[in-house]
């Protein structure tokens, strides 16, 4: 069994752009951080999303979007984990990588190359 310790969305908040983009932030909600730290202040903490999951619970809310396997698909194939420098996602990405070598470094440079 592998649990997912850090949650998988602190990958999302390394460079939230893309997942702005996907659930058509509105404009006049401002800055997401901001946002977060009005609507949902248990979530940033010093300008920085402490509590990934929830974060996005809340921006998912505030768009009238649900959560779903379609959304960390279309973010899987868009966004790159590279900017991502928490210590612990990167150790977890590491040992995927180490279980699933197969992917050739080409298919990975290419598919690092597609953020947003």
């Amino acid at each position: 069994m592998f649990v997912l310790e850090p949650e998988v969305e602190r990958w999302i908040w390394c460079d939230p752009s893309r997942l702005l983009q996907e659930v058509r932030w509105p404009p006049e909600h401002g800055h997401v951080l901001e946002w977060l730290g009005q609507e949902a202040p248990a979530c940033v903490k010093e300008g920085r999303v402490v509590r990934p999951k929830e974060a996005l619970d809340a921006v998912l809310r505030a768009v009238g979007r649900p959560r779903s396997s379609s959304l960390f698909d279309t973010l899987g194939k868009t966004m790159s984990i590279h900017r991502c420098s928490d210590a612990e996602f990167r150790r977890m990405a590491a040992q995927l990588r180490a279980w699933f070598p197969g992917r050739s470094d080409a298919a990975r440079n290419m598919a690092d190359n597609q953020e947003v």
